[in-house]
């Protein structure tokens, strides 16, 4: 018997999925450069977390420490190094991983709606809304850690769809050495997992993490639970908190997309049902561990945090309930649902472009911003200064504490190699209270004083004086001075003549 409707190799979801390729493609070729990069987004590109987490995987190649760095997490730096490795495309080689995952994430999305009976334009309205939200966008080019811990996640769900339990546990295992909360699921997926496999499983879920803890501790001197989270400053950084005025538009720049509003609708149509369990519970824990954070950020900074990136590993969630309205309202309405999906195709790339363009508007981003000259002169500071070190042998570089995440520092980063060791100047801070003015090398977050014979490369934004966060005891050669930036740079050594 000759089937007449033979089955499509390609439907509407899978073609929003490929379609992703040569979008990811193109922006990350696109922002590959700075001054290039500038025109699309300054609030998640080449921000300090970005290139933090580029500089740690540059310093895996060649220091092995890195893979017990507690900010970096293990998970992120063992696949983000081995692709480095093998593609040598400096900070693109890990925008290209994140699009990998962001392109899993999507795929994990459309599984999940085909497991919970949704339709094909069901299935697309939820890959759309979750590829539309800005955030999501920019994180999939960035080379920041939530999206990796967003596939992770949403897979681990999909495979409890799928009942491989196992499978599912093993991801979720994973969670908490790439994200210090994903601590908090290996407590969820111990309830969510069938009665008679609790106890079989949760002797191992919790493993990588232990290991990797303990590791911690006895190789670094770590407190076992410093890895979950390591309080670096004493105040969070100026550039990660917001006041009112600023917290409230960013709210408002985000809430246009209609990912929000159709979440809420979908929480309140479907929260009775069965087929939505192993949603809702990770869903509802992570919502209520961005809240405790945020709260306590309150607390402690007396400001909102503008740390949007978190909400990634929501996205999905949403993006499904969202769906799930559309769903329920045009369940035997499939013309209205066709016109409806085109509309949304039509509609939410212009809201995004729309969001990503407001969010420049942010004073924060404005004030964190270089002109194209800055950036160009950054650059060529930052080739001389690698040639400079390759040259004359030298493998450290000292800045103080505070001007660790600053615009101008944060971007010689790019330029600089692997093989060079980073350590920030710090004083009295709660999580180390050392003696003075110390350096703490941000590989292994330990104090390392500096010894009889050290070479080093101190770089500041101030001219040189011994009242701010330098090192005591060691003799200054100014090297470089570009006052317009402002940036000065020098060679420090300790000579004998001190203890």
């Amino acid at each position: 018997m000759i089937n007449n409707n033979p089955k499509r190799i390609f439907n509407f979801p899978v073609l929003i999925i490929i379609s992703a390729v040569p979008i990811f493609g193109l922006a990350i070729w696109f922002i590959a450069d700075p001054v290039r990069a500038a025109r699309l987004d300054r609030y998640i590109l080449y921000h300090v977390d970005e290139l933090l987490r580029y500089a740690y995987i540059k310093m895996s190649l060649y220091n092995h420490w890195i893979f017990l760095n507690p900010y970096a997490k293990l998970g992120y730096v063992l696949i983000n190094s081995l692709f480095l490795h093998i593609l040598f495309l400096g900070i693109s080689s890990l925008r290209i991983v994140n699009s990998i995952f962001s392109l899993g994430v999507l795929f994990s999305i459309y599984k999940i709606t085909q497991k919970i009976k949704f339709s094909e334009s069901g299935s697309s309205l939820a890959l759309l809304l979750t590829l539309t939200f800005p955030v999501y966008f920019l994180t999939s080019i960035s080379a920041l850690v939530e999206i990796m811990f967003c596939f992770v996640l949403i897979y681990a769900v999909y495979l409890l769809y799928c009942k491989r339990y196992f499978l599912s546990s093993l991801m979720a295992a994973l969670l908490p050495v790439i994200r210090q909360e994903g601590v908090v699921f290996l407590l969820i997926w111990l309830l969510v997992l069938p009665k008679k496999l609790k106890i079989r499983f949760g002797l191992f879920i919790p493993l990588p993490f232990l290991i990797w803890s303990m590791l911690n501790k006895i190789l670094l001197g770590h407190p076992f639970f410093y890895t979950f989270f390591c309080n670096l400053p004493d105040q969070a950084p100026p550039n990660s908190v917001a006041p009112l005025s600023q917290f409230s538009h960013l709210v408002g720049v985000l809430g246009i997309h209609p990912i929000f509003i159709s979440c809420c609708l979908g929480l309140v149509v479907s929260y009775r049902k069965i087929k939505y369990r192993y949603l809702f519970i990770p869903f509802i824990s992570y919502l209520a561990i961005i809240l405790a954070a945020n709260i306590l950020h309150l607390i402690d900074a007396k400001a909102f945090s503008r740390e949007i990136r978190f909400l990634i590993p929501l996205i999905p969630f949403m993006a499904i309930y969202g769906a799930s309205v559309f769903e329920c309202l045009f369940a035997d309405r499939k013309t209205i649902k066709k016109y409806l999906l085109l509309f949304s195709v039509a509609i939410l790339p212009f809201i995004t472009i729309y969001q990503i363009g407001q969010l420049q508007k942010d004073p924060t981003v404005i004030g964190d911003s270089l002109n194209p000259e800055e950036e160009i002169l950054i650059k060529e500071i930052g080739c001389w200064l690698n040639a400079y070190m390759e040259a004359n042998k030298v493998t450290n570089i000292y800045i103080p504490g505070d001007l660790v995440p600053d615009k101008i520092i944060r971007r010689l980063w790019i330029y600089l190699r692997g093989n060079i060791t980073y350590y920030a100047i710090i004083g009295l801070m709660e999580s180390y209270k050392p003696k003075g003015h110390q350096p703490l090398d941000m590989a292994t977050y330990v104090i390392v004083p500096p010894e009889k014979g050290m070479r080093g490369i101190f770089i500041t934004k101030r001219q040189y004086d011994k009242t701010e966060n330098t090192l005591s005891e060691v003799d200054y050669v100014s090297l470089r001075t570009e006052a317009s930036l402002p940036l000065f740079i020098y060679l420090i050594q300790k000579s004998g003549n001190y203890r």
